[in-house]
């Protein structure tokens, strides 16, 4: 019985394994403003306040369930990405939060165009980290902005891990054969 758990366990370690990696392509600090024009009608803006090359802008709208942005991220050489198109949003905001934790509004954005556009994939994920509890009459100040690509990339199991697990499994073999 001990031989057939280490042999399991050997087999689910060399199983092919892939892990999702995410990582922050551009990111800036910025301010943000929403406005409400009627009931069911939001507009918001988001441009970066730092004296860097790199400049991010979204300007987005809400009207019932109907959410539109433009998402434009350029530096001095000029426009990086570029979508008008929301595929997605995640909304994690706790409103009112009287333990003031961190606030954030994800958008994903398809149909990217851009000089770096192919860094991204197909889509494009931004994810604005703010604190709802400092917004003063829809001004949102010290709101970061990170543009992370949407398809993440299979991460490779090293090859000498079977190795090591076949291994590994050998020698629990042995001992148990020595036992017996």
């Amino acid at each position: 019985m001990k031989l057939f758990k280490s042999l399991a366990l050997a087999a689910l370690i060399t199983a092919p394994v892939a892990a999702q990696a995410a990582t922050a392509i551009y990111e800036s600090g910025g301010d943000a403003f929403v406005a409400q024009y009627d009931v069911d009608w939001f507009g918001g803006d988001f441009y970066d306040d730092n004296l860097d090359d790199l400049d991010i802008s979204v300007t987005g709208e809400l009207e019932g369930a109907s959410l539109t942005a433009t998402l434009m991220v350029s530096d001095s050489t000029g426009t990086l990405l570029s979508s008008d198109t929301v595929v997605g949003s995640v909304w994690d905001i706790v409103d009112p939060d009287p333990a003031a934790t961190l606030d954030r509004l994800t958008l994903t954005f398809g149909n990217l165009t851009g000089s770096a556009a192919a860094l991204f994939g197909t889509t494009a994920n931004v994810v604005f980290s703010f604190f709802e509890e400092d917004g003063d009459n829809g001004y949102f100040p010290g709101v970061n902005a990170q543009v992370f690509a949407g398809t993440t990339t299979p991460v490779p199991l090293p090859a000498t891990l079977p190795l090591l697990a076949f291994a590994v499994a050998g020698g629990l073999a042995m001992g148990s054969r020595r036992k017996g």
